[in-house]
């Protein structure tokens, strides 16, 4: 009997951010990808035999691109391990060696990705039709390229989970589903996220989806959506938390388009007085963004630890980090360069959203393409807000651009630092 897969590819580029965005948008398309950064790790890892297709960058320390796919043909065929080359100059003499050495496709930067991954769903297909081990090739058909393919599997009101009866859903992510429930033994109304069914035997899914019931249960503030209960319920993981009646500031964003300089301040106020307190306690968000913030009549409130991880590298660490996590229009430099996090990370994506709330408009909304953004965050200093909203102070705009630095020992070390400056403007 044939053992079905999702397509394992393997990227060698060592343009380590074109390789990490490029990675970030195949995982998210649904593949198993892993990286390497030079010619030498390439080799080792392609003839490891764990991978059905390889994209090789021509020009590579160590060994070149080249060199690595002479020595993978000499042990698979072009049908056993399809072979995909890049470059960086689309000359004559660079397709036609890449092709007489037994490419089976070639591509050139900047990288287009919908195309890049329409080829390598081809190769796929070859491989699987030419009667070697059935993968399962992501469907992409009537859905965005960029969007993670899940089965979302909706629980009628009624459905009871343990002491939880459900009212009706709340919202739907990455993850899971998020309904209004009951606890019925304490009289309590909750939001309950319930891991998606098709994900119940992911270890690194399961993994992530625990780790954010406790990093979060670590952290009592008002304002932080608290954790009540994580557990198992008939084969569906659950997570109870405060229930919180009111809108999420990208819904208010939506409505509005931006906001008064004085409302923006408050909520980016309160949003730091959760940080501070997640900092506090050897946490990091890693997902700031106005639909993780969500606005009551008492408090703004930061919910949603699911990319949050320790500060200690230590303390919980997953053992895949080899792909981007984070939301792109949002995500700090660092990410995108697949660093070791520290508190500026959530500064930097804070900056993002205050310059949101204020100018209308993401720092960098006119990058068409992930790469770009990606180059955008790492490179390029935004307009000054005050063109999109002069009635802006100028300590404002100052404290904003510092929060928007580049590099992280330019920002507020942490939430406590930040908030202290929001103090005096």
């Amino acid at each position: 009997m044939q053992q079905h897969h999702s397509v394992r590819l393997l990227i060698a580029d060592d343009y380590k951010t074109g390789r990490a965005v490029l990675s970030l948008h195949l995982t998210n398309c649904g593949y198993h990808v892993e990286q390497a950064g030079d010619g030498h790790e390439a080799l080792e890892l392609a003839l490891s035999g764990r991978f059905d297709l390889l994209l090789l960058d021509i020009e590579m320390p160590g060994l070149n691109g080249l060199e690595v796919l002479a020595k993978v043909r000499e042990r698979f065929t072009q049908t056993e391990l399809p072979v995909i080359m890049i470059s960086a100059r689309d000359e004559s003499p660079d397709v036609v060696a890449a092709f007489a050495g037994g490419a089976n496709d070639y591509v050139t930067k900047p990288i287009d990705l919908a195309v890049t991954e329409a080829r390598i769903r081809a190769q796929s297909l070859l491989r699987f039709a030419a009667g070697h081990e059935v993968v399962e090739v992501p469907d992409l058909s009537g859905r965005g390229t960029g969007e993670v393919l899940t089965e979302v599997i909706d629980l009628q009101p009624g459905t009871i989970l343990g002491p939880y009866r459900l009212k009706g859903i709340l919202g739907k992510g990455a993850m899971g589903e998020v309904y209004r429930a009951m606890n019925q033994a304490l009289d309590r109304p909750v939001a309950l996220k319930i891991l998606q069914a098709n994900f119940d035997e992911n270890p690194e899914v399961l993994a992530r989806f625990r780790r954010e019931a406790k990093l979060a249960a670590r952290i009592d503030h008002p304002n932080v959506v608290g954790i009540y209960e994580v557990g198992k319920w008939q084969g569906r993981y659950f997570l109870a938390m405060q229930l919180v009646e009111g809108e999420s500031l990208a819904s208010r964003l939506d409505r509005e388009g931006k906001l008064a300089p004085e409302a923006a301040l408050r909520v980016v106020k309160e949003t730091a007085l959760g940080l501070a307190a997640a900092h506090a306690h050897g946490v990091i968000h890693r997902d700031i963004k106005p639909s993780n913030i969500l606005l009551t009549e008492e408090a703004v409130k930061l919910v949603d630890f699911g990319l949050a991880r320790p500060s200690d590298p230590r303390d919980g660490r997953l053992t895949q980090e080899n792909r981007l996590l984070g939301t792109p229009e949002f995500m700090s430099p660092e990410q995108f360069a697949e660093k070791e996090l520290a508190p500026p990370s959530d500064i930097y994506s804070l900056g993002v959203t205050w310059y949101m709330l204020l100018a209308g408009r993401a720092p960098f909304e006119d990058e068409s393409t992930l790469l770009e953004l990606a180059m955008a965050h790492l490179n390029k200093t935004p307009i000054d807000v005050r063109e999109y909203s002069p009635e802006v102070s100028q300590a404002t705009a100052d404290l904003l651009a510092r929060m928007l630095a580049k590099e992280p020992g330019d920002r507020p070390p942490d939430g406590t630092a930040l908030l202290a400056e929001l103090e005096r403007l």
